[in-house]
């Protein structure tokens, strides 16, 4: 299986989590949950590999710093739900452009 294809089946199952009925923090950490196992350098499009740094950067920018919490959480329940919601569009972004890119087609 190629790169690009594993990692749109990590981004389909980060959109998966993103359109359940639970708070958008929730769904936002599953989501990135889901994309744990991919790292930037894996994306062969140079745009998409800056966007997917720069969103692991800004979602792990806090320490955990309660029990149990990992970075993820403590990021996200620091962030408001404007900025929360930024992070599932810029999800979603990355995976429409890894699609495009794979089929050649524009997504709407």
């Amino acid at each position: 299986m190629s790169a690009d294809r594993y990692i749109r089946q990590k981004l389909s199952a980060a959109l998966d989590s993103l359109i359940t009925n639970r708070d958008i923090r929730t769904r936002v950490e599953g989501a990135l949950l889901s994309l744990i196992a991919v790292k930037d350098d894996e994306l062969s499009d140079p745009e998409n590999r800056e966007r997917y740094r720069k969103l692991m950067e800004l979602v792990t920018a806090r320490e955990a710093e309660r029990e149990g919490e990992g970075r993820f959480r403590a990021t996200l329940r620091n962030m408001t739900e404007e900025e929360v919601s930024g992070v599932a569009r810029e999800i979603k972004e990355i995976h429409d452009n890894l699609l495009r890119d794979l089929t050649g087609e524009h997504l709407a």
